[in-house]
C-alpha cells in the first residue's frame, strides 16, 4: 500500500524516513525539523530517529521513468534506489548538457538527441571551440609577455651589482633560514 509510504507532513512518498520515537509517526527527514510539529501535536525536537525498514522497503518500491513528454516517455521501470544511477548514465529520455558546453554552447538535448545536435551544430561547435583556443593563445602571449618584463627586470637589477641584490630581495625576499 503506497499511503503507508506518505509523509504525514509534505504527503509525498518519504525520502530518509524518520520515526518520531513518542507516537511512532514516520516523516521525512527534512519534514523533521526540531522546530517543527509532528502530527501528533508534539515538538520534533531531537526525538527522531532514523527508520531503516522503512526507508528500505521505500528503496524497494518499483517506479517508472518520469523522463519524457506524455506521449513519449522513457520506457524504463525499476527499484526507486536504482532511478538516480539510471537518469544519470543511462536514461535516453534525460536531458543533458551539450558536449561543447565548456565552449558556450547553451543546448541542452535529451542523451538520445546529443549526437544529432552535435552534427548539426559541428560548424557552430567548431567556431565555438576556434574562439576559446583564439582566447587561450591571447592569455598565454599576454603571461609570456609579463613573464619576459620580470625576467628583465631581474637581469638589469643583478647587471647593477650589489645595489640590484638590494632591490632584488625587495622584490623577491630570501626564505628565513631553516
Amino acid at each position: 500500500n503506497v499511503d503507508s509510504y506518505e509523509c504525514q507532513v509534505c504527503y509525498n512518498v518519504m525520502r530518509d524516513a524518520v520515526v518520531h520515537t513518542p507516537c511512532g509517526i514516520s516523516v521525512c527527514a527534512a519534514c523533521a525539523r526540531p522546530d517543527a510539529r509532528c502530527p501528533c501535536d508534539v515538538q520534533f525536537g531531537n526525538l527522531m530517529r532514523p527508520n531503516v525498514a522503512l526507508r528500505n522497503a521505500i528503496m524497494d518500491l518499483r517506479v517508472k521513468c518520469d523522463n519524457g513528454e506524455d506521449d513519449d516517455k522513457c520506457p524504463w521501470s525499476g527499484k526507486l534506489e536504482d532511478r538516480a544511477a539510471h537518469h544519470a548514465n543511462d536514461c535516453t529520455h534525460q536531458t543533458v548538457e551539450c558536449t561543447f558546453k565548456p565552449f558556450g554552447c547553451t543546448v541542452c538535448p535529451q542523451r538520445r538527441h546529443l549526437g544529432a545536435h552535435n552534427a548539426e551544430y559541428a560548424q557552430r561547435h567548431c567556431q565555438m571551440a576556434l574562439a576559446d583556443c583564439a582566447r587561450l593563445q591571447a592569455d598565454l602571449e599576454q603571461e609570456c609577455a609579463a613573464r619576459a618584463a620580470a625576467e628583465a627586470k631581474v637581469a638589469a637589477l643583478e647587471a647593477d651589482g650589489a645595489g640590484g641584490r638590494r632591490q632584488r630581495q625587495r622584490v623577491n625576499p630570501a626564505p628565513p633560514p631553516a
